[in-house]
């Protein structure tokens, strides 16, 4: 059973400015992630049957509010498998990566989102982006271990996950509520590095909880994140978990 804390309080439009703008300029375009025919021949292969997320200037929402079936792909190094989601109406994309209601940049509302990820390197201290982030190993638990000894940051422990019939675990890691961002050196934590080096995961917002499903889908290491700030309605955040249970691990196309 997966429990999902329930928020505490209200969020605030510096959160979402904070994740927008530090996911910084990722020289992981579209293009370098186009997909390809790479992928394990043990994913179900691509069909018409999604909407292929794409970091596109021309199109930037390829979502434009509609439910449907979208095709996240990850940021970061290596090429791993797209991962669909059937997502409710509502939402829009950042990007190839990363998914949020049309109504996140509402003031009123608070932050949540969903983003695909391979993770390179895990900051030791979030605050402290001058010291970097210090690389890892490739395997689900040396993730969850190096998370779970972050600093500042709060993790549960890592709990046996199949999602897509992919085995790993689950974790929730939690922003301190009572922090003061202006403290750290760059005004928000940088979580984790995926590659090149400026695709950082970034928070910045007190209180925010991501929920994170490590997986190892064959033999690359993922992470679906749902992330939900501050006063996320239980049922928001119910939705979110839903999508990410939905996924479906599919080869990227030709």
């Amino acid at each position: 059973m997966i429990r999902h804390p329930r928020a505490r309080g209200p969020a605030t439009v510096a959160a979402l400015a904070a994740l927008l703008v530090a996911c910084g300029t990722d020289e992981n375009s579209a293009t370098r992630n186009a997909p390809d025919a790479s992928a394990s021949p043990t994913t179900r292969a691509a069909s018409d049957d999604y909407v292929l997320l794409l970091d596109d200037d021309t199109d930037p929402d390829q979502m434009e509010g509609k439910s449907g079936s979208y095709a996240f792909t990850a940021r970061g190094e290596g090429e791993p498998p797209l991962a669909v989601a059937d997502v409710p109406a509502g939402y829009t994309n950042f990007g190839f990566f990363a998914i949020w209601p049309v109504d996140s940049a509402d003031e009123s509302e608070p932050f949540r989102a969903i983003q695909y990820w391979t993770v390179h390197a895990v900051s030791e201290n979030p605050c402290r982006a001058s010291e970097g982030a210090t690389e890892i190993g490739g395997a689900v638990d040396d993730l969850a271990a190096a998370l779970g000894a972050q600093k500042l940051t709060t993790a549960t422990a890592p709990e046996p996950v199949t999602l897509d019939g992919h085995d790993g675990v689950y974790l929730e890691l939690t922003v301190p509520t009572g922090l003061d961002f202006s403290r750290c050196q760059l005004g928000y934590f940088i979580l984790w590095e995926g590659k090149p080096g400026d695709a950082h995961h970034t928070a910045g917002s007190p209180g925010l909880v991501e929920r994170l499903w490590i997986l190892d889908v064959d033999g690359e290491r993922v992470v679906l994140a749902v992330l939900t700030a501050d006063g996320t309605k239980s049922a928001d955040t119910d939705e979110l978990v839903a999508a990410v249970e939905s996924v479906r691990f599919v080869d990227r196309p030709e």
